[in-house]
């Protein structure tokens, strides 16, 4: 996994709310526990960080491959391993809030990009009402000055995200939800009465199923129907 990586699939999450509002039901618990839980226990945004490493395929680098849902906690074990910064932040570090300034930590996120005094920051569990129980994922827009610390991963590589890669990102994610819909409402569609012979005869030979017959085919499908037609 890579710093780009992790900003990445953490942007492609934003919107993602819990349900019904005020539950803490979502799916990253429902993984992280293994079942569905809802309550005021089951705050989730450190365990929005643990799901993106376990999606990403990198479960080891979150905890030493094991599960923390205490942002303090959490942070206190990679300090002991010398894994926490300070300043000089950069894209693809966990970062860290303390609200109350009493020395433990509330709240966390994932850097995006830093501008001066400005941070982009995808958070869970968060909303412009409630910074750190607030429901959904969001992208935050912080001052350096509220970061207290950040935890650095040991990522395979490391390279520089920039505000038009998080913008792609951005795209990517509202590109796909555009296809989805556009399958969703073509699986709907019948087909065309001169092609039902033909569909038919398909069937018959094993090369599709006949569902969906409207929907588009990816090169994948594709490749497998023109294999079985042989």
């Amino acid at each position: 996994m890579t710093a780009n990586e992790l900003v990445r699939a953490a942007l492609l999450e934003v919107g993602t709310a819990e349900y019904p509002p005020g539950s803490n039901r979502v799916k990253y618990n429902d993984d992280y526990y293994g079942a569905p839980v809802s309550g005021a226990a089951y705050s989730w945004c450190l365990v929005f960080v643990w799901w993106l490493c376990r999606k990403l395929g990198a479960s080891r680098l979150f905890y030493g491959g094991g599960r923390c849902a205490s942002c303090t906690a959490f942070y206190r074990w990679y300090e002991a391993r010398g894994e926490t910064v300070t300043r000089d932040f950069r894209p693809g570090d966990i970062v860290f809030y303390d609200w109350d300034a009493i020395g433990d930590f509330d709240h966390v996120g994932i850097l995006c990009a830093i501008e001066g005094e400005r941070c982009a920051v995808v958070e869970g569990n968060t909303s412009a009402a409630n910074n750190s129980d607030g429901g959904s994922v969001m992208l935050r827009q912080r001052r350096r000055a509220q970061i207290k610390g950040a935890v650095r991963l040991k990522f395979e590589e490391e390279e520089a995200v920039t505000a038009e890669k998080i913008l792609a990102a951005l795209g990517d994610r509202e590109a796909y939800k555009l296809y989805e819909r556009a399958q969703n409402y073509a699986a709907r569609l019948p087909a065309p009465d001169w092609a039902l012979g033909e569909l038919a005869e398909a069937q018959d030979t094993g090369i599709t199923d006949g569902a969906r017959p409207m929907c588009a085919a990816t090169r994948l499908e594709a490749a497998i129907m023109a294999n079985r037609a042989r």
